[in-house]
């Protein structure tokens, strides 16, 4: 399967419904019939059967700790709350798996294009009837 913006649609929709599905035997979204968090061994079997039931290429959990990381820091979450989730001890390590798109570089370049008007009192400045003008700063 090509990766596009509809197949990243219908991959959110699955991975949407599934986690809605999931009996709730724990938090985790792929565990043991108990519920219980899946050995190193246990991982490759569940993330198969979901990426082809899903219609989707191969990817690996690596990976997708990467997509997880950097679609949160897209969206605008603090890099603090990610490095939590992805339980790093570093935040440098957390930059390391936040991915921006070009997109979201683009746009945050757009920002030194937008100006905000602000009015600030102009410090140590006061006119004849002891009132601080105020500047404008752009």
């Amino acid at each position: 399967m090509r990766w596009g913006p509809s197949s990243r649609d219908h991959a959110l929709d699955f991975l949407l419904d599934g986690i809605e599905a999931h009996p709730r035997r724990s938090l985790l979204v792929f565990s043991d019939s108990q519920g219980k968090m899946l050995t190193k061994g246990g991982t490759k079997a569940p993330l198969e059967n979901a990426l082809k039931r899903a219609g989707l290429r191969h990817i690996g959990w690596h990976a997708l700790r990467h997509t997880f990381a950097s679609h949160l820091v897209m969206r605008g979450a603090p890099i603090k709350a990610v490095q939590e989730l992805l339980g790093h001890s570093t935040i440098e390590m957390t930059m390391r798996y936040s991915h921006l798109s070009p997109d979201a570089r683009r746009d945050a370049v757009r920002m030194l294009g937008e100006t905000a008007a602000i009015s600030v009192e102009a410090p140590g400045i006061e006119d004849g009837a002891g009132v601080r003008p105020k500047a404008i700063v752009h």
